[in-house]
This record gives C-alpha cells, sequence and structure tokens, in this order.
C-alpha cells in the first residue's frame, strides 16, 4: 500500500477523503505538479515547489506554500514508500466548501503529495521516438494561467491526448487560433533545422516548462543559436529533427509529424546530444534508452 503526505501527515492512500463539496471537486480549482525520482535522484525537486508556489500564489490571491516543509514530505514519503524510481506529484487546493466563483473571506490551502512506481516503458522510447498528430486547439495567446498548471485547464489536453491515440499518434501537437505551433498536450516542442534550435515563445499561449529552460540553456553551451518566436506548421515541417522536453518526458525525440518521418524514424544526432548533456547534469543514465 502506498503512503502519501496529506498536509503533512503519512498516511495510506485509501484514507484519503475530500468533501464534494470541495472548489477542488466542483470546479477544478487546484494547482498541481509532477516531477520524476530517478536512481534514488529528485529531478528539479527545488525549481518545480518554487513553481508550484508561485502558481499558488496566482490562483488563490497571494497565499503561499511552506516550500521547505513540502520537500521534506516529498523525501521522507520516497523513504517510507522505499522507492528508487517514481513520479511524485504535489497538488494543493482551498479547504473552503463555498459554492459560487468567490472565495471565502477567510481559509486555508491543503497539500497533496502522490508518489507511485514509474511504470516500465514497452518500447525504447528514445530510440524509437515518439509520433505526432496535429489539432488545431483554442489556445488564443498567453495568458496569466498558461503559468500554472490548473486542473480543470488541463480538460482540453486530456481530450486532445485521447484524440491522438485514436488517430494512431502518441501525442498531439496544438496549434493557436492562428495557426502558430504552441505545444504538445503534456510536452513543450523544439525543432532543429540548419544548427538552429527552434521553439515557439510562449506569445502563442504554451506551458513553459524548466525541462525546456534547462534544454536551452544546453543548446546554447553546444553553440546552437536558438531562436523562439510564432512559426507556422510548414516551419515546422521543415525541421531535419524535432523533439519534446517535459518534467516525466525529459527529452524525447519525435520521428514522425503526422505521416512525414523525422530524421529517418530515429533520434536526430543533436536531439541525442542534447539529451545526453542533460542526463549528464543530473547525473543518471538515460532510462529511455
Amino acid at each position: 500500500m502506498i503512503v502519501v503526505s496529506w498536509n503533512g501527515k503519512f498516511v495510506e492512500e485509501k484514507e484519503i477523503r475530500i468533501s464534494p463539496y470541495s472548489r477542488s471537486f466542483l470546479y477544478g480549482e487546484n494547482i498541481f505538479n509532477t516531477f520524476l525520482l530517478r536512481e534514488n535522484q529528485i529531478v528539479d525537486l527545488k525549481a518545480h515547489v518554487q513553481r508550484l508556489n508561485n502558481n499558488v500564489k496566482t490562483l488563490f490571491g497571494g497565499k503561499s506554500i511552506d516550500q521547505t516543509k513540502i520537500m521534506e514530505d516529498v523525501k521522507k514519503l520516497i523513504v517510507i514508500n522505499k522507492l528508487s524510481d517514481a513520479i511524485i506529484r504535489i497538488s494543493v487546493f482551498s479547504n473552503e466548501e463555498q459554492r459560487g466563483l468567490l472565495h471565502a473571506k477567510k481559509y486555508e490551502l491543503n497539500y497533496l503529495i502522490l508518489i507511485y512506481p514509474y511504470p516500465k516503458k514497452e518500447k525504447k522510447v528514445f530510440s524509437e521516438g515518439t509520433s505526432l498528430g496535429v489539432v488545431k486547439s483554442t489556445r488564443s495567446g498567453y495568458s496569466q494561467l498558461d503559468e500554472s498548471k490548473v486542473g480543470a485547464w488541463y480538460i482540453p489536453r486530456i481530450i486532445y491526448r485521447n484524440q491522438a491515440v485514436q488517430d494512431g499518434y502518441d501525442e498531439m501537437l496544438l496549434l493557436s487560433k492562428e495557426g502558430f505551433v504552441a505545444e504538445a498536450t503534456i510536452a513543450n516542442i523544439f525543432w532543429i533545422r540548419k544548427n538552429v534550435l527552434y521553439t515557439p515563445s510562449k506569445e502563442v499561449g504554451l506551458y513553459p516548462g524548466i525541462t525546456a529552460r534547462e534544454v536551452m540553456k544546453i543548446a546554447k553551451k553546444l553553440g546552437l543559436k536558438v531562436v523562439s518566436g510564432k512559426f507556422k506548421l510548414a516551419h515546422l515541417k521543415k525541421a531535419e529533427e524535432i523533439f519534446l522536453s517535459a518534467s516525466l518526458l525529459c527529452v524525447i525525440p519525435v520521428t514522425r509529424l503526422m505521416q512525414q518521418q523525422i530524421s529517418g524514424g530515429k533520434a536526430g544526432e543533436i536531439t541525442s546530444l542534447i539529451a545526453e548533456k542533460y542526463w549528464e547534469k543530473k547525473k543518471i543514465k538515460n532510462p529511455y534508452l
């Protein structure tokens, strides 16, 4: 049985009870962040908790979480559950049961930390790569909520991800209303053309990932020019290499964009190098090879 942290108390997951009148349940009003434990090392714990706190301030009118306490809880959970490779998710939501859009004048925040064993992959994700379908989403440019992982904000992504599987793809690429490349449902996107690394800018409406930030730093150290901006799908289709980045995926090559094969159906040379440098920095062996 997995043990979780509920407001700092360590209990079995089956003991958690949330009121049906919780605003998190009624409106999807919760903030969450998900990250990896690999080879007994937590990947970017401090960065994820800092971002979580910033997101909490946005949604809950300036309220904040105890970052030190939450990081301590995460480390304790790993020991209690005796896991070396896992997915960790922290969710924050209010304890109020007030209906309607306005918050109560006084309320406290709850936090729940979940941890579960990292699932074994049936295929070699890095060597085989991933496939991308394309959908024109309802994204209409940058919003402050794009900086946050809000529960209800994920509903369109759930729909598009399921559509990807139904259409025979691993992931779905989202375009803005204007047709600009934005992001995948759970990842940022990068592509390489003539030794230039391209990625969409946040103005098109995307979630600026922690891993994406690291990817750009690595690319610059490798001598690549990094360009972020507004790009149409036609620009992406001319890419020599494409890859995705996310906290759980880290760096994963795209080997098929719709029906178009990318980089010969395998990870490109520069993508492989960026991934190698990323895992080297974390001092962890690439788990997707």
